[in-house]
C-alpha cells in the first residue's frame, strides 16, 4: 500500500505512532513500513538540517526511512519558508507473520516543535484480503565456491509478478534480478527481498556464500562400474589428497592430490554395489565431498 502526506513549514516535527490491529501494537512482526520523500527530497533535506533525529527508525539512505518499531518519530525537521514535502508511505506486509482478514489503522501526526501542538495528520484504515495465497522467499542453497568463482545468486519464482531485491550483509541493495551472476570475492550473507507488485507483500531469505579452499568439480561416470574418474580444483593450497568412504564411514581407499587441478582414475570394479562418498581434504580439512554409486 502507498500513500502521500503532506509536511511543509511551521511543521519542524513529523511524530508517526504505532500500527494497531483490534487495539493491540503488531508494528515490529506483521508490517514492514517505508516512509520515502517523494518531492524533490525537500522532506528529507529538512530532516537532514536537522541531525537527522528521530526514534524507532532506519535511515535507509535514497531518502528511505524504515519504522522498525512503535511510537516512532521523524524530529526536528528544519523547513525554509514556505517549503514543503511529501511523505510517501508504505506498507509491506510480511507472509510469514500478517493474518489475512487482519485490518489495520496507522496513524501520522504533524506536531510543532517547540510547542508539541497538532497541526495535523492522517489516519490510514488497511484491510488485507481473506484469500490472499502467501508466498515464501527462497534464495536457494548455500554456495561453495573458490576465491573470485563466478557464482549465481538465484531466487525462486513466486508465480506472480515481484521485485526481487538482493542485499549484502552491509544492507546494500547488489541487485534487483530474480538471478544475477558475481564472483566470489569473500565469504558473506546475502539476504533476498521478495516483494509482490500487486499488494506489497513481501518475504525474505538469506543465502551463505562459503570461501573453500578446493572443490571435486566432477566424478564420472556416474553410476559407475569400473572406474571413476574424480577431477578437483584448488585455491593456494599447501596439500590435498581424497578418501573413498562407505555412507557409513569406513574409509576404503586414500590417495594423494597435485595442488594444481587434476583429474584421477579409480578403479572400483572390486567394490560391492552400493553408494560410496569420496571426501576432499585440503591442507588436513574437509573442504568438500560427493557421492557416486557403484552399479
Amino acid at each position: 500500500m502507498r500513500s502521500g502526506n503532506r509536511a511543509a513549514n511551521r511543521l519542524p516535527n513529523v511524530a508517526v505512532k504505532s500500527v494497531y490491529i483490534t487495539e493491540r501494537p503488531i508494528i515490529v512482526k506483521a508490517v514492514d513500513l517505508m516512509i520515502r520523500d517523494n518531492d524533490a527530497d525537500a522532506l528529507y533535506f529538512a530532516w537532514q538540517r536537522g541531525g537527522f533525529q528521530g526514534t524507532n527508525i532506519q535511515n535507509m539512505g535514497n531518502q528511505t526511512i524504515r519504522i522498525t518499531g512503535a511510537d516512532a518519530s521523524l524530529c526536528n525537521i528544519l523547513f525554509t519558508p514556505n517549503e514543503v514535502g511529501l511523505l510517501d508511505l508504505r506498507l509491506n506486509f510480511l507472509t510469514q507473520e500478517v493474518t489475512n482478514g487482519a485490518d489495520y489503522t496507522y496513524h501520522i501526526i504533524q506536531t510543532d516543535g517547540l510547542t508539541d501542538e497538532v497541526i495535523g495528520g492522517e489516519v490510514y484504515q488497511i484491510s488485507t484480503a481473506d484469500n490472499r495465497t502467501l508466498f515464501r522467499a527462497n534464495a536457494g542453497n548455500d554456495i561453495y565456491a573458490l576465491l573470485n568463482e563466478e557464482i549465481w545468486l538465484t531466487a525462486t519464482d513466486i508465480g506472480e509478478p515481484a521485485i526481487y531485491n538482493w542485499y549484502d550483509q552491509n544492507g546494500d541493495l547488489i541487485s534487483n534480478e530474480r538471478f544475477f551472476e558475481m564472483p566470489a570475492e569473500e565469504q558473506q550473507t546475502y539476504k533476498l527481498e521478495v516483494i509482490a507488485l500487486a499488494d506489497g507483500y513481501k518475504d525474505y531469505d538469506n543465502v551463505d556464500v562459503r570461501i573453500v579452499p578446493g572443490k571435486i568439480e566432477e566424478i564420472f561416470p556416474n553410476p559407475a562400474n569400473d572406474m571413476v574418474t574424480v577431477t578437483c580444483v584448488f585455491n593456494n593450497v599447501a596439500n590435498a589428497y581424497i578418501t573413498i568412504a562407505s555412507q557409513n564411514g569406513v574409509v576404503f581407499a586414500e590417495y594423494p592430490l597435485n595442488t594444481s587441478p587434476q583429474s584421477i582414475d579409480i578403479e572400483v570394479h572390486d567394490y560391492t554395489p552400493g553408494s560410496y562418498v569420496v571426501t576432499l581434504f585440503c591442507n588436513g580439512v574437509i573442504a568438500d565431498s560427493k557421492m557416486f554409486v557403484k552399479e
